[in-house]
């Protein structure tokens, strides 16, 4: 017994360690970038929050997507910070790591190995495009939130097929938390299907409290696609808009693809460094332990997840994200039965340089992510500067009026006009000035504006060197 007492205590410790490294990473990772600014649509969310009173958003959809939880948190951080873009961030942060410890705790109550766990969240955190996407740009918001309870629903949903004494509250948290998924975003509804699977996993499907919790889930989904119908959302239907659906194999494939290779590709990459690693090691490395159950279960749960986007022609890093999280369930399944069978292997060295493989993965993995956040950090410190810049030399404006930003050429060292995009520049005017009728143009030398009264239009120029970036205010 005491044997037994000083295993749960090691174990327990070991988990401690690997929530506060995590934490730790991913701290040092992105907070020093986030909060720098908006960029892109954020400005055309935040005129909507703006412009629109705090009930608009639950009964509304902001954008093309019915999202009312996530509208509830935006709106909720516009009244309290209005146009400072750090404590949005931070609010963001704090729920990309809470996903990360979500998923570390999924694993391991799957695997029953803390270093298996560890190795899941690990590498879910070094996935890129997707993660600088979640972290670092806020109008992404909705896909970390729609991830934390879909996260947070599995939990829970191993906790209902596990225990007897408390079911029936574990079948309520499911499906709360799996309402949550759905009204954070519209993807979400999969999680109906993911908690399936993971029942299925679990072989409790046909349980009579398994039927009912399904029944509960058909009257959920009822509900949300009632209101959505009401909200203005885009319609899910295959004509030529831009979040439209396309019958092509070629699409298909081509997302399929990209998802795999960015997900799976980058997870293979660390599977092979740490099992080179345990080469090194023993000189032998013996997979018989692993099950294929599992990597069904994190192959199902991925297919799950991306199924909503396999047929668009639009493809974001952000779509990635919670896909993700669902293929690092593989390097876990990897790593439990690897750990099974260096147990059964008398391990011949121990030294330094059998870590190399892994060390040199996971800082290039990491070196990629930062690079990646540190372009989002650029363009946010751009158009900081920009906008501070207008509204120093024109403080107030006089309606009607039109803001005209012109600039010479593209500028990839400070990430202008990216930053911006000709279709959210007048929504960051707007928000500027605090008018929702100004009108702004975003051109280059060679384009014209379309300004109706040219009496009442304000011009600048962009000037940018490697320095900095200057706008000034030109006659026309």
């Amino acid at each position: 017994m005491a044997y037994g007492l000083d295993s749960f205590m090691a174990a327990s410790n070991r988990v401690k360690l690997h929530l506060v490294l995590l934490i730790g990473f991913n701290v040092a990772l992105f907070l020093p970038m986030i909060g720098h600014g908006f960029v892109v649509d954020d400005f055309q969310l935040l005129a909507t929050l703006a412009f629109h009173p705090f009930s608009f958003g639950l009964t509304h959809a902001h954008g093309a997507f019915y999202t009312p939880l996530a509208w509830i948190w935006y709106k909720t951080d516009w009244s309290l910070w209005g146009m400072n873009a750090f404590p949005f961030a931070f609010g963001d942060l704090v729920i990309y790591i809470a996903n990360c410890l979500l998923l570390y705790r999924l694993a391991l109550t799957l695997y029953q190995d803390e270093s298996a766990a560890g190795w899941t969240a690990l590498g879910f955190t070094l996935l890129f495009s997707a993660n600088p996407w979640a972290a670092m740009w806020i109008g992404t918001r909705a896909h970390i939130l729609v991830a934390f309870f879909y996260l947070a629903a599995l939990n829970a949903t191993l906790w209902f097929t596990r225990t007897n004494r408390h079911r029936f509250l574990a079948g309520v948290c499911v499906f709360l938390l799996a309402a949550g998924a759905m009204f954070s975003k519209e993807d979400g509804i999969t999680v109906v299907l993911a908690v399936a699977i993971v029942i299925f996993y679990e072989k409790q499907l046909t349980r009579t409290s398994s039927f009912f919790l399904f029944t509960s889930f058909l009257l959920l989904l009822g509900a949300y696609l009632w209101l959505r119908a009401g909200s203005g959302a885009e319609s899910i239907d295959f004509s030529e808009k831009n979040y439209a659906y396309h019958l092509s194999f070629g699409v298909f494939f081509e997302n399929l693809g990209l998802n795999i290779m960015r997900t799976y590709g980058c997870l293979g990459l660390i599977a092979t460094a740490i099992a080179f690693s345990c080469y090194l090691q023993t000189r032998r490395v013996n997979l018989s332990h692993f099950s294929l159950r599992d990597a069904l279960l994190s192959i199902a749960l991925f297919l799950v997840v991306i199924a909503p986007f396999l047929l668009l022609e639009v493809k974001l890093g952000i779509y990635m994200y919670l896909a993700g999280a669902c293929a690092a369930l593989l390097l876990g399944a990897f790593m439990r039965a690897l750990n099974a069978s260096r147990r059964t292997i008398r391990q011949t060295r121990r030294s330094f340089a059998a870590a190399i493989p892994v060390v040199f993965i996971v800082v290039m993995l990491a070196t990629r992510v930062w690079s990646h956040s540190y372009r989002w950090m650029k363009m946010a410190d751009t158009s900081t500067a920009i906008l501070s810049q207008i509204k120093a030399q024109v403080p107030t404006v006089h309606l009607p009026a039109t803001i005209v930003l012109r600039y010479s050429k593209v500028d990839k060292v400070h990430r202008f006009p990216d930053n911006f995009a000709t279709w959210t520049f007048p929504s960051a005017m707007q928000l500027l000035y605090r008018t929702p009728t100004l009108k702004g143009f975003l051109i280059q030398e060679s384009e014209t504006a379309t300004v109706t009264d040219r009496t009442s239009a304000i011009y600048f120029r962009y000037v940018a060197d490697a320095e900095s970036v200057t706008v000034t205010k030109t006659n026309e």
